[in-house]
């Protein structure tokens, strides 16, 4: 599970601020232990949200329109921790088909 430090939080909706902010940290459980937080600024764009990630020596950002959807921010984040190789793929399960015993 990586840190991650809220550094700045711009949307002025406060329930839509804070369900943004809980699902970058949601997101960020599922990457590898750094040795240093990752730092995260939330900007409000007006018609769209950028979350800046902060990674040593550089910074990835990730764009959503509004309205931002629950779910939208924490998915966002983890496809960008893992493209960058931080982050774990869940792990993957199979149904088991009953009708056939199995």
């Amino acid at each position: 599970m990586a840190r991650i430090e809220i550094r700045r939080n711009e949307i002025p909706d406060g329930d839509l601020a804070r369900r943004v902010e809980a699902e970058v940290v949601d997101a960020a459980a599922s990457a590898d232990a750094a040795d240093a937080p990752l730092g995260c600024e939330i900007l409000d764009e007006g018609l769209h949200a950028e979350i800046e990630i902060e990674l040593p020596g550089w910074t990835e950002r990730v764009t959503l329109t509004y309205p931002v959807r629950p779910g939208d921010v924490r998915s966002a984040v983890h496809a960008l921790l893992r493209d960058l190789g931080l982050a774990r793929e869940p792990a993957s399960f199979r149904v088991a088909d009953f009708a056939r015993g199995w």
